[in-house]
């Protein structure tokens, strides 16, 4: 064997070597991208695919499922007591105030939920809103809610609500890692 085919029988194995790592190490970095991204969406630094998840309008009418047009709410909702209907329409307007408000139900150990706002309602995009079911069943975060709703309706700063929310709430179980409203030192 000639010595340009000597060396070239050892770059062809050494290429097929290198080849051969990378191919056995892409199932692992893909594993590794995978979970990464799960976990800085979980901790809500990635946003979710659906688009913004900050409500702009009250629904309205019904639909038979979570995810309906911004003129619509799902039968879970309609057929419930007046004062869940209330929690409801409230959260669907008025989200971005609510994001400044925890709630204490345990939701955001059980469920991820990161305010008072996700207990009702998902995420919001272009064709609609997708309503969040567990608020329709836990009377904590419709009554955060409707005091929330009371209080900023009577003129109150978020600042005030979210002082008073956590001092009633507070002591009911763990809340959820909600952002201090602008304004409101720790």
């Amino acid at each position: 064997m000639s010595s340009r085919s000597r060396r070239h029988g050892e770059a062809t194995s050494r290429f097929e070597a290198l080849t051969s790592r990378v191919r056995g190490g892409l199932p692992v970095l893909a594993g590794a991208v995978v979970i990464i991204g799960a976990g800085l969406w979980l901790a809500g630094l990635l946003p979710s695919l659906g688009g913004d998840d900050r409500p702009a309008a009250a629904p309205a009418s019904v639909s038979d499922t979570a995810s309906s047009s911004s003129q619509t709410m799902p039968k879970f909702v309609t057929a419930a007591a007046p004062r869940v209907r209330e929690a409801y329409e409230y959260a669907a307007a008025h989200g971005a105030e609510l994001a400044y408000v925890p709630c204490y139900c345990g939701c955001g150990g059980h469920s991820g939920h990161r305010d008072v706002r996700d207990c009702f309602i998902k995420r919001v995009t272009a064709s609609g809103i997708t309503y969040e079911q567990h608020g329709s069943t836990c009377d904590v975060c419709v009554s955060i809610v409707l005091d929330a709703k009371t209080m900023l309706d009577g003129g109150q700063p978020l600042t005030a609500v979210r002082k008073s929310i956590d001092a009633k709430y507070s002591k009911i179980g763990p809340g959820t890692d909600t952002p201090l409203p602008p304004g409101m030192e720790e």
